[in-house]
C-alpha cells in the first residue's frame, strides 16, 4: 500500500499532466477552428450567437385594424 506522502505526490504530478494535455488538446482544438474558418471564409461574426429580431421585423404586414368580416372600424 502507498503512504499518503507517495499518493500526494502521485496526485501533484498527474494534476500537473492533466493542465499540460488540456492545454495542448485546446491549442490543436483552436488551430482547427483557424483552419476551418480560413477554408470556409468566416469571421468571429459568423460565429458569434445571433441576438433574436425584435417582434415586427420580420417584413409581415401589420394585421388591419378593421372588423374581421368585413374591415370595417
Amino acid at each position: 500500500m502507498k503512504s499518503h506522502d507517495d499518493l500526494s505526490r502521485e496526485l501533484a504530478r498527474l494534476l500537473q499532466q492533466a493542465e499540460q494535455t488540456r492545454k495542448a488538446e485546446r491549442d490543436a482544438a483552436i488551430a482547427d477552428i483557424l483552419t476551418k474558418m480560413a477554408d470556409y471564409g468566416l469571421t468571429v461574426e459568423d460565429l458569434a450567437p445571433r441576438s433574436p429580431e425584435p417582434a415586427g421585423t420580420d417584413g409581415a404586414s401589420r394585421p388591419k385594424d378593421g372588423h374581421p368580416d368585413n374591415d370595417e372600424t
